[in-house]
């Protein structure tokens, strides 16, 4: 919670002093701290889906969330932009590590995501390319992206952060096959399934964004059981960071 509050605060001074905030979560234990947290609130719905406007700090913050997948993913993305007016979006959540070097609580803050589950090789394009966009992989905000990872060293200086490719797809990945393909053709540090989402939809509405993961799971054949053991306190973590970093706009 204190890493959200400060990254607020910081977001203020970067982007804009009267910048809104959308914060975009899969499940409920992935936004109910930020809730908890927000001030003067209204809440509203929209494509099924409710929407909680209010203060973060001195920062106003929409938080929705958004179920699983990319596409709900993406539509709450787009909503927030185009509805809510917001001026940068951050997704929180859990994922599975692809890396080797990630355990269970560590921290990833995306660099770019991709989407693992888009093949339209049999027209000539490269696996996880989507065709008539001109990029592989969704490139994060830059100072988003650093002042996560700044804020997350100085108030959980005992987690492990890590930058770089999250990839994303509507699969839960759960067997090392999967997991060596997706580490083999795209070098991402972890999986999850809307981060990318989010990150084609604030592309093409030209709005930065960022994504931080807390990892829940290995990503492997034990994968279901460390999500559903892990997931709450993955979730917390990642909002617990995300929360801090606001306040701090």
């Amino acid at each position: 919670m204190f890493v959200l509050k400060h990254f607020c605060i910081w977001i203020r001074g970067v982007i804009g002093a009267e910048m809104k905030v959308g914060i975009i979560g899969a499940e409920e234990t992935e936004i109910a701290l930020i809730k908890e947290s927000l001030t003067a609130v209204r809440q509203s719905s929209l494509l099924g889906r409710d929407f909680y406007e209010g203060m973060l700090g001195t920062t106003e913050t929409v938080v929705v969330n958004c179920g699983m997948g990319k596409v709900g993913a993406a539509l709450c993305a787009f909503a927030l932009i185009e509805h809510f007016g917001v001026g940068a979006v951050v997704n929180t959540g859990a994922a599975g590590a692809l890396d080797e070097r990630l355990r269970i609580g560590d921290i990833v803050v995306s660099d770019d995501l991709v989407q693992h589950d888009v093949d339209a090789s049999a027209l000539g394009h490269e696996v996880g390319r989507i065709p008539d966009i001109d990029c592989l992989a969704f490139k994060a905000d830059d100072r988003l992206r650093d002042t996560l990872v700044e804020i997350t060293q100085q108030v959980a200086p005992e987690v492990n952060v890590y930058v770089g490719r999250i990839a994303t797809g509507d699969l839960f990945v759960s067997d090392a096959k999967a997991k060596d393909t997706i580490v083999s053709r795209f070098g991402a540090l972890c999986a999850e399934m809307e981060g990318a989402g989010v990150a084609q939809a604030c592309y093409l509405a030209q709005v930065p964004f960022v994504v931080v993961r807390a990892i829940s799971d290995q990503a492997d054949g034990g994968a279901h059981v460390d999500y559903s053991t892990f997931k709450v306190e993955a979730g917390r973590r990642s909002a617990r960071i995300v929360e801090q970093a606001i306040v701090r706009i």
